[in-house]
């Protein structure tokens, strides 16, 4: 409808796109068919969308934030070319992001922590990971503060790095902190609050309480 009213190049067309991709690559990555959609059709939508915003301008908040959406296809594919194209849409994002806000923003501080992910779950580079993390970690510190869902979701994938790296008893530190900031920022039903919960040992639980 968007594309009819005003074109399909407007800036409005390229957010229903996205927010489209953004919608179906859910199924295709779990691979639960909840909504009809097959991979190729959304790459389709997030190269159409990303195409239309470099056309209104090629270093936007918008282009870099569809840059990162698509990562997230990319990057759960398993084939490793799609890997390296992932890598390259998130220092990508990240650039536009320092360019746009300044090296300091959240925003970056985001794209570092996308990056993060990407070393930890697709190069398994752990140290890599590790700088990445960290450096989102203290960006968003200064800008929430430590208790935020932003420092609880950088915390929580900290914590899932050092138990890749075999200190349980740092993860478990480290996911103690984050169950404890997520139960005060929401509720104990939240979805997160109970899958940081669900890493715990029981034992453990009632220490964040």
């Amino acid at each position: 409808m968007r594309r009819q009213l005003l074109g399909k190049e407007h800036p409005e067309a390229a957010a229903t796109i996205n927010n489209l991709a953004n919608l179906l690559r859910g199924s295709v990555i779990s691979k639960k068919p909840y909504l009809t959609a097959s991979r190729e059709q959304v790459e389709t939508l997030y190269r159409c969308a990303i195409a239309v915003r470099e056309g209104l301008g090629a270093e936007s908040p918008q282009v870099a934030a569809s840059l990162s959406n698509f990562s997230v296809l990319l990057g759960r594919s398993g084939d490793k070319k799609d890997e390296e194209e992932a890598k390259k849409l998130l220092e990508r994002g990240r650039d536009i992001r320092k360019k746009v806000y300044g090296a300091e923003h959240p925003e970056v501080a985001h794209s570092y922590h996308l990056l993060g992910n990407h070393y930890l779950y697709q190069e398994k580079d752990f140290p890599k990971a590790e700088a990445l993390y960290n450096r989102a970690l203290k960006m968003r510190e200064q800008y929430y503060l430590r208790h935020s869902d932003r420092v609880a979701q950088t915390l929580n994938c900290i914590a899932q790095l050092k138990n890749k790296q075999g200190d349980e008893a740092k993860a478990e530190e480290i996911l103690i902190e984050t169950l404890t900031i997520r139960r005060e920022i929401s509720t104990e039903q939240h979805y997160e609050t109970q899958k940081t919960a669900e890493s715990l040992p029981l034992s453990l639980i009632h220490i964040s309480e």
